[in-house]
């Protein structure tokens, strides 16, 4: 197991450090028509562009000043946002709790009650946006953790497509057909794309916190085995990100992947046919989100209220739906009912969709996180038994929790 999935993992984790939120302004309860916006994005391909664009199209009235954040290091960067050196009146980024929690972005409850916002749509997807009891930021869209898979090899073959309820061992029997298929360089039968190791892993539980620890070293024993004994897994080793995974696969050079659902590939003319379906096992699926906030510091609340509205509602989750390498939009308003968007081949399976299952980042400290993944390493790459690695990770985390 190559060292920079553990580096992957940890960068990503590491930026959800929490503290009590201070107090911030809070925005305006009725969006403006004319004037400024300063708007950040992190994160997300062609967000940008799009986001910007379908704004514009829909409030002409209002300028968008797209920010840029200044060269530093991580901690550097959000202590200028925090002091409002770096001046941003909305935010679209992935969701994190460092963003609540230091004050960078303003609680969103007067707002959604005054504007009366229907957040049912969103389903479990508003928790994204939630912490200590205030929300503060709206999903944009969302990536489920999913298995995607080449339908024109599962039907030569005559693998049973995945479906909501499929187990493990019938994952594990489609990796053996699939094997013999996808030999050479750049390519594999089965893959686990590097950034959702962490979720997978510890879908039980609530995290490395409070994990579910049988859960954990059935994982890590069913692991050791695709991984090491059957030879089924590729970590790692034919990309190094979901998104070079993704190409493969839609290159044909993966049969079946695990990973957060991007479909960036359905846009360039895949040369497969493609399915996607939920984890097997627990039905339980981890899931990432990306947020529309209003900066606490915002010298424009009125305008950075209108982008959210636009944002997190049916007009902008129409125009991320329809942008090259596009996420799942959280909802779209289609019939003038709220539905989840099932665009480029994801069943329209609100079942599915309904049991996101929410690891909330705070979960993750940063020891606690090198732990997982160097227990994972060790069981993968030095023989060490799952039940020694669980035994340790729960010895190292008792430590850690009681340093907090």
């Amino acid at each position: 197991m190559r060292r920079s999935i553990a580096a992957l993992v940890v960068t990503a984790l590491v930026m959800a450090g929490c503290s009590m939120a201070p107090k911030v302004s809070t925005p305006a309860a009725v969006p403006a028509s004319k004037g400024t916006v300063r708007l950040l994005i992190l994160g997300g391909p062609g967000y940008d562009q799009q986001l910007i664009t379908g704004f514009k199209n829909n409030q002409p009235g209002i300028t968008v000043e797209p920010v840029e954040l200044p060269e530093g290091d991580y901690q550097a960067i959000m202590d200028k946002l925090k002091s409002g050196e770096v001046k941003v009146d909305a935010i679209v980024a992935p969701a994190n709790p460092f963003l609540f929690a230091q004050g960078i972005a303003a609680p969103l409850d007067d707002f959604i009650n005054s504007n009366k916002l229907d957040l049912a749509p969103y389903d479990t997807a508003i928790e994204f946006g939630k912490y200590q009891g205030k929300t503060y930021g709206l999903p944009v869209s969302t990536s489920p953790m999913a298995v995607v898979y080449n339908k024109d090899v599962f039907e030569k073959l005559s693998i049973p497509a995945p479906k909501a309820g499929w187990t493990w061992d019938d994952f594990a029997s489609a990796a053996k057909k699939l094997q013999p298929e996808f030999v050479g360089k750049d390519m594999a039968g089965t893959a686990i794309a590097p950034w959702g190791l962490m979720d997978i892993l510890l879908t039980a539980g609530k995290g490395p916190t409070d994990p579910d620890l049988s859960a954990f070293e059935a994982t890590l024993t069913r692991f050791q085995k695709y991984y090491v004994t059957d030879k089924l897994l590729s970590l790692n080793a034919i990309a190094e990100n979901d998104g070079g995974y993704f190409q493969k696969l839609a290159q044909g050079k993966v049969g079946m992947l695990l990973g957060y659902w991007s479909y960036s590939f359905a846009h360039d003319k895949p040369a497969v046919n493609w399915g996607v379906a939920p984890l097997p096992g627990s039905g339980k699926t981890p899931a990432i989100a990306t947020l529309a906030m209003i900066a606490a510091k915002a010298e424009h609340p009125d305008t950075a209220a209108a982008f959210v509205k636009f944002a997190t509602g049916a007009d902008g989750a129409q125009t991320v739906a329809r942008m090259p390498g596009a996420p799942v939009p959280g909802f779209i308003d289609k019939n003038a009912e709220h539905v989840w968007l099932a665009n480029a081949g994801l069943p329209q399976d609100t079942d599915f969709l309904s049991k996101l299952q929410y690891i909330a980042p705070t979960e993750y400290p940063e020891a606690l996180a090198t732990s997982v993944i160097k227990q994972l390493d060790a069981v993968l790459s030095k023989g060490k038994a799952p039940a020694d690695a669980v035994r340790d990770f729960k010895q190292e985390r008792e430590k850690i929790m009681a340093q907090k």
